[in-house]
């Protein structure tokens, strides 16, 4: 899977971010998937490291196989890391994912992506 994600960060919420994202799915089945979603990242440490959690809600989408659209939900543990002031690499472990497509699927896994932050 690649993932990517743009993000707004709340100056009246100290690591509150709104964000959007988009992943392009690769395996057994490909698929498209539109998020969109929160997440809280603190940074107890002297150097840019942020550890909190995430939410993203979205919808699911199909390319190959069953092409019926579903719903998307995906929460779990964020460690992020800046490179630069608006670039960060980020990891999610655990990261459960809920997909509503054929009788339901709920998945237990961790993604990596990089992210920009505006």
């Amino acid at each position: 899977m690649l993932e990517a994600r743009v993000g707004y960060g709340l100056a009246t919420v100290r690591g509150l971010e709104l964000r959007g994202g988009l992943d392009i799915v690769f395996g057994a089945t490909s698929a498209v998937d539109v998020v969109v979603g929160a997440a809280y990242l603190a940074s107890p440490f002297s150097f840019p490291l942020h550890i909190g959690g995430a939410i993203e809600l979205g919808a699911f989408l199909n390319t190959s196989g069953a092409r019926e659209p579903a719903f998307l939900l995906r929460t779990g543990a964020v460690v992020a890391y800046r490179l630069a002031p608006s670039l960060y690499v980020e990891a999610d472990l655990p990261a459960i994912t809920v997909i509503s497509a054929a009788g339901g699927l709920v998945a237990l896994g961790a993604g990596a992506r990089i992210g920009y932050r505006f």
